[in-house]
């Protein structure tokens, strides 16, 4: 199970850092944010709230769903037998 968590862990962080990584290299490729910006209202493509709106809504079922899914699926579907789930010993 620590190797799950750690695989996890890393992935995440490799995740995040390519993320940041696509953002500044196209800061830089791009002349920065402020140009980024004043080319993205210059061409009339900030519609931030037709498009947040939507995904807010959808987004918060989703996760909100997900998340109750999760919080009872998950301990246990990972028990042998429910007398396991009443143990309280560390994971090893």
């Amino acid at each position: 199970m620590k190797a799950v968590m750690w695989t996890d862990v890393v992935q995440t962080v490799f995740m995040f850092a390519g993320i940041v990584a696509v953002i500044i290299k196209g800061s830089i490729d791009h002349g920065g944010f402020s140009n980024i910006w004043s080319i993205m209202y210059d061409g009339d493509r900030i519609q931030f709230w037709e498009y947040v709106r939507p995904f807010l809504v959808d987004f918060l079922l989703s996760a909100d769903t997900t998340a109750v899914i999760g919080l009872l699926l998950q301990p246990i579907s990972g028990l042998h037998d429910v007398r396991c789930g009443l143990k309280s010993t560390p994971d090893t």
